[in-house]
């Protein structure tokens, strides 16, 4: 009677044509054979995976990740100069519904750029876990 089961992804995105959110469910379909004529069966309620947020200038500001249950389980954010470059990219966790700053990169640091404003160097840090 039942067919396959698989997950279907919803994708949403902004004016821009960003990729905004992600959703998934399970979905059950019914096996051809048995003669029923509604593909779709049954579902699971749809859960959040990731979320995107973006600036006035279409730059990618803040991410967030879900895990099966819909908690939020990674937050990542973007900062930028005046000139649209990376100033710096810092990884969250949660923890106990806390956000703790897990890890970071830095791009515009004294002595990261040569003179024609090219990235030269960039300093990652890895934070314990507390």
């Amino acid at each position: 009677m039942y067919g396959d089961k698989f997950t279907r992804s919803v994708y949403t995105h902004n004016d821009l044509g960003y990729l905004t959110e992600e959703h998934s469910r399970n979905v059950i379909y019914a096996d051809p054979s048995s003669g029923m004529t509604q593909p779709d069966v049954g579902y699971d309620a749809a859960i959040i995976k990731m979320q995107n947020s973006y600036d006035l200038h279409g730059r990618r500001v803040s991410q967030t990740t879900y895990n099966t249950s819909g908690v939020a389980k990674t937050l990542t954010t973007y900062s930028y100069r005046g000139d649209t470059e990376m100033v710096d990219q810092k990884a969250y966790k949660y923890v106990s519904g806390v956000a703790k700053l897990n890890q970071a990169t830095y791009f515009s640091e004294s002595g990261m750029r040569n003179a024609a404003g090219n990235q030269v160097a960039y300093r990652y840090v890895v934070y314990q876990d507390n």
